[in-house]
């Protein structure tokens, strides 16, 4: 202690001889003698004195003795954050300090921070930050007391207020959210929005082409003409369909008749080769049973051909209808799309029925 206090004594002084003519000569006798006050009252472990002491001779003529001593005493009164700045400064401003003192100044500073906190600002490039009201350099960690500390952030027109609690020994970090700022164009940032464009302009494009899909042409009545045939060959394709299937029960019912009544040999081509062909029938009754045979198969005959050809006839109307409504030009189609022209025609003729297309491309 004897080593601390005569060394810090000897650094006031010295400077003081060499002091510029400018210097006032009364405000050195006074630094110098609260100076000297202040190494009676640390001597005397009246540390709380003895900072207010070296606070002001420091306040007077500010030399690296009374920083060293200022940062001594408010170690040793408890005031941590005091005595952490005044041994920053010391350590930082003087360059010739014996080895005993520079050590001393290290290991109060370490003491000094164990019961601080410290704050690391991650803010933008030119932001300014305040932390309880005092502005700060965010290139390092900001030492703080122990407990909550208020700090505002301003980064262009948007201002941040965080409430940050900084415990003892820790560092603490403070990352305020700021809205991003925006792009500045350059060559490649402006070829992105035509890429997007084109995409969207083929999404569009794709839209369109499935909407128009289910868009009814430009021209309808074919399709319902073709419609109408398609339905009304259907419809009488049941109905004949329907007759057949009577014909061909008519048919089934006189065979078992004859079966059943005919002598054997007897047969509607030849009923007069035998004086009684039937068993049961007269000559009279036998050739009407042939007769209903004959009527009931050409009306199978007949219905079955009607059923089929208009079978054909509707599917190949309904297969018009369809062809039609996917190929013929629709509205809001360009001109080439216009121009092309495409044509279903239903046909029904001797050997059967359907449809034919013609188009050009």
């Amino acid at each position: 202690m004897r080593r601390l206090v005569a060394f810090a004594f000897v650094m006031l002084v010295a400077p003081a001889a060499a002091a510029a003519p400018s210097e006032s000569k009364a405000i050195e006798e006074a630094a110098r003698a609260r100076y000297a006050e202040g190494l009676k009252l640390y001597g005397k472990k009246r540390y709380e004195e003895a900072r207010v002491a070296f606070f002001q001779a420091s306040a007077l003529l500010k030399r690296p003795s009374a920083t060293l001593m200022l940062a001594q005493s408010a170690l040793r009164s408890g005031h941590w954050l005091e005595a952490a700045r005044n041994f920053d400064d010391f350590l930082a401003t003087t360059n010739e300090i014996p080895d005993k003192v520079r050590v001393g100044a290290e290991k109060g500073l370490r003491e000094a921070k164990s019961h601080l906190g410290a704050l690391k600002l991650d803010i933008p490039d030119g932001a300014e930050a305040t932390v309880d009201g005092e502005k700060v350099d965010v290139k390092a960690p900001i030492t703080v007391a122990a407990g909550q500390h208020t700090v505002v952030v301003t980064h262009r027109d948007e201002t941040k207020t965080i409430e940050v609690d900084a415990p003892a020994g820790k560092v603490t970090d403070v990352r305020p959210n700021f809205v991003p700022k925006a792009i500045i164009p350059t060559a490649d940032t402006r070829t992105r929005p035509k890429e997007a464009a084109v995409t969207t302009s083929q999404s569009a494009t794709a839209e369109s082409e499935e909407s128009r899909l289910f868009t009814p042409p430009t021209t309808t009545w074919p399709m319902y003409a073709a419609g109408a045939i398609g339905v009304g060959g259907l419809v009488t394709a049941a109905i004949f369909g329907g007759l057949a299937a009577n014909a061909r029960h008519g048919v089934e019912v006189a065979n078992e008749t004859l079966a059943r009544n005919a002598r054997p040999g007897a047969s509607c081509s030849r009923p007069a080769s035998f004086d009684d062909p039937a068993k049961g029938q007269t000559i009279e009754e036998f050739q009407e049973t042939c007769d209903t045979l004959a009527t009931q198969q050409r009306w199978a005959s007949t219905h079955q051909g009607v059923f089929t050809t208009s079978l054909v006839i509707g599917l190949a109307g309904f297969a018009g209808a369809i062809t039609w409504f996917l190929v013929a030009p629709r509205p809001g189609g360009d001109a080439k799309e216009k121009g092309a022209e495409s044509v279903v025609v239903p046909w029904v003729g001797p050997m059967g029925a359907g449809a034919s297309w013609s188009g050009s491309f």
